[in-house]
């Protein structure tokens, strides 16, 4: 594969779990911001405030990547342009603060296929 060039590209609020690693070619922080990504695997690059550990997603072999209560994920993303709702169309943030990854943590009981999603 080959590299792509990147201007102005933001990596922030993401979760990379149990993946091969992702790649980035050096690049200057003007043209690359990475921050506050959950990693669960290896990787060449862990950007600024990493969060390092198991997602602890609801069930992720059955799709559900929802967070579980005890996910370090809640509460620990980045307010800088992030969206308003997350990927059910719940708003953000609920509780202290932005959760990272596609799922803002709802409560128990409320997360996931059980919540008539």
């Amino acid at each position: 594969m080959g590299s792509v060039p990147v201007k102005n590209s933001v990596i922030r609020n993401n979760i990379c779990s149990k993946n091969r690693g992702y790649q980035i070619a050096s690049q200057s922080p003007s043209v690359l911001t990475v921050d506050r990504n959950l990693i669960n695997g290896s990787t060449q690059i862990y950007g600024d405030d990493a969060i390092i550990g198991d997602p602890k997603f609801v069930n992720p072999a059955g799709g559900d990547f929802h967070l579980r209560e005890d996910s370090p994920a809640i509460d620990s993303g980045s307010s800088i342009d992030a969206p308003s709702d997350d990927f059910d169309g719940n708003p953000r943030p609920q509780g202290a603060g932005y959760d990272v990854g596609a799922f803002e943590f709802m409560g128990m009981g409320v997360n996931g296929p059980s919540n008539g999603k």
